[in-house]
């Protein structure tokens, strides 16, 4: 019989955070006597430090663990993506490797999967409103699609890997190969299930974070990414524009900030409709309103024509290094 949970977790360069979680994890499904309930699936992108011997050395007492290393570097969505191939549990809850699984995770999942959505969501953070409806969320309750869920958990909610459970069957029936060229794959893999299921909201975090990120939001990688995948699953083919604006005023203001990163030597990629800042790109992108299109071609002036001094200086913003 399959487990009920396969705990999907992408690595790449983090043994020393990598090696608490794991152990953390293990813990905490011993101490709910899950350890036929769930299986820990771990992939590591090619890392150069001591992430393959991190892996090597976890094998928790009666938990099921599958193991991989990539032969180089595919990227954090390509990883992602070899994970939750690997998993055989009824549902795939994504974990970061440096994201700490809350001490009571086990009964808050049992509860939020006893009603068997094909998609189970919770909150980041118990008392952060960050954006949406704080009001239509403190009580459990069922969200339609997923325009209802942008307005009422917010349009960046579905973007953290710790927000929700979801049903392997269903996750990788809507995994397509296109969507690994975006940095949040998993978003449209979650739209494209919304148009045909409901999704069961639980007012409880499964993770959790030390106080100092509490006031955390990762910033878009590139500005067209998210606003892309939004587009093209939830706005098309003929575009509801009341929620677009919504979404744009959100979003373009990223813009800058992607021009800063690539002149910072995190470029973006030409022809890849998530990840470029080709102006045709950007007008494709803001396709449903005309006010947005021109604030995007306005700052893809901007971007292309300042230098990163200039940049930097009107967005305040020392340079950020990620890795995934």
């Amino acid at each position: 019989m399959p487990p009920l949970i396969s705990i999907c977790i992408p690595t790449f360069q983090r043994a020393d955070q990598l090696a608490p979680t794991l152990a953390r994890v293990a813990a905490i499904i011993s101490d709910a006597g899950w350890q036929q309930r769930v299986e820990i699936c771990v992939s590591d992108n090619a890392s150069a430090d001591d992430t393959p011997e991190v892996i090597a050395a976890f094998q928790p007492a009666g938990v099921a663990v599958k193991k991989f290393r990539q032969r180089e570097n595919v990227g954090f969505s390509r990883n992602l993506q070899t994970v939750s191939r690997m998993a055989e549990g009824e549902y795939l809850l994504f974990q970061g490797d440096d994201d700490a699984l809350a001490s009571g995770a086990c009964a808050t999942l049992e509860r939020a999967l006893a009603e068997r959505p094909a998609l189970a969501l919770f909150p980041t953070l118990p008392d952060q409103p960050m954006d949406g409806d704080w009001a239509a969320r403190k009580d459990e309750r069922w969200l339609t699609d997923g325009r209802e869920i942008a307005r009422v958990l917010g349009i960046f909610h579905l973007t953290f890997l710790g927000n929700f459970a979801v049903r392997r069957v269903d996750y990788l029936a809507h995994d397509e190969e296109g969507f690994c060229n975006s940095l949040y794959p998993h978003v449209a893999v979650l739209f494209r299930i919304l148009a045909r299921e409901r999704a069961w909201w639980v007012p409880e975090a499964i993770f959790e974070f030390e106080e100092q990120f509490k006031s955390w939001n990762q910033p878009l990688l590139t500005a067209v990414d998210l606003t892309r995948v939004y587009a093209d699953e939830l706005l098309a083919p003929g575009g509801d524009r009341v929620f677009a604006r919504a979404l744009y005023d959100r979003t373009v203001r990223s813009i800058p900030r992607a021009f800063l990163n690539r002149k910072l030597g995190r470029p973006d990629q030409p022809g890849n409709k998530y990840q470029s800042l080709a102006l045709a790109n950007l007008l494709a992108t803001y396709r449903c309103s005309r006010k947005h299109q021109l604030i995007a071609a306005a700052y893809w002036l901007a971007g292309t024509a300042l230098p990163v001094a200039a940049l930097r200086a009107l967005l305040g913003e020392k340079p950020r290094k990620v890795e995934f």
